[in-house]
């Protein structure tokens, strides 16, 4: 929804929209937590070329929908809108990649942090031992 700039009213009108069209969401929704449902990236890219289409060329959502309902039935799928295809597999693998290597680095930086700080947070002793009452 951020991505595109879209309200929850207008996000849910695009995708009963690309349901409508036969067979182009197929195998790309399904139910996650608490029935929640999620979508693939396939489905982004087809939310952005539908809402490029209404923004930029003046089309009706409907119209939008059709023109890129035929431009990926007309492709067979084209790569960037099939979810099986090798290109976006590699993208996300290495978009893992890059975000596992991001939080390494992290956590690396935070065990530096934290070697420095120990020897702060170790107990130190009493000042007040010499003045205790004998009892």
């Amino acid at each position: 929804m951020r991505i595109l700039a879209l309200s929850y009213p207008q996000l849910r009108e695009r995708l009963e929209a690309l349901a409508s069209m036969d067979g182009l969401l197929e195998g790309q929704v399904r139910k996650g937590l608490k029935g929640r449902l999620e979508y693939s990236p396939a489905v982004l890219n087809m939310l952005r070329d539908v809402e490029a289409l209404v923004r930029n060329h003046n089309m009706r959502l409907s119209d939008a929908v059709k023109e890129v309902g035929r431009k990926i039935k007309g492709d067979g799928l084209s790569s960037d809108c099939h979810p099986d295809s090798k290109g976006v597999k590699d993208q996300l693998i290495e978009a893992l990649e890059r975000e596992i290597r991001r939080l390494e680095g992290e956590v690396l930086f935070l065990r530096g942090q934290v070697s420095q700080l120990t020897p702060l947070a170790l107990p130190r002793g009493r000042w007040w031992w010499p003045f205790r009452r004998a009892e």
